[in-house]
């Protein structure tokens, strides 16, 4: 409820590594006035009302003139016409529903792991692809023999309706 009646949320810390309340906070339409760091780099991008993007108020040298800086940048924000406000809070209480979501998350994931893998985690057929180097990392992976292929729901993904299911084999 805090969240749903706040119009911002301070988060001035010299070291975030995840931050989740100023994802939840921009669902809720409180926008975060935040330094740049860590998670909070992440998840915010500075507010530009000229070009109506971004989703928060960052702030880049962790002082107290830093910190002012981005509270006078949320003021002229919450000073703005209301309907241009609430505009560009509805916008950004609508990204932020499609991207911290679990789905949106794990499709982060994936693409890491493919990046990292150098080749496709998922096949056409919705299974996931094990390709160990040798024969003692195939014993770490439940004795599945090498390039095995295995049903996506028993290692990763799990997909309860038909949505879900496309959306996970369009990772790939």
């Amino acid at each position: 409820m805090a969240y749903g009646a706040s119009d911002f949320i301070l988060m001035p810390s010299l070291y975030e590594p995840c931050g989740l309340p100023q994802m939840i906070g921009m669902i809720y339409g409180a926008l975060p006035v935040a330094h740049d760091t860590g998670g909070l780099h992440d998840t915010i991008r500075h507010l530009s009302i000229k070009l109506n993007k971004g989703n928060g108020f960052l702030f880049k040298n962790f002082d107290s003139q830093g910190l002012l800086w981005a509270i006078d940048q949320a003021m002229t924000f919450y000073m703005l016409p209301v309907p241009i406000r609430h505009a560009i809070i509805a916008r950004v209480m609508q990204e932020s529903i499609v991207w911290f979501n679990h789905a949106a998350t794990a499709e982060q994931y994936i693409q890491l792991y493919e990046r990292m893998l150098q080749r496709p985690l998922l096949t056409d057929t919705g299974k996931v692809v094990i390709k160990q180097k040798n024969k003692t990392d195939s014993k770490k992976l439940n004795n599945q023999q090498p390039n095995s292929v295995i049903p996506v729901d028993s290692v990763m993904i799990e997909a309860d309706n038909p949505q879900q299911w496309k959306m996970a084999k369009s990772l790939r």
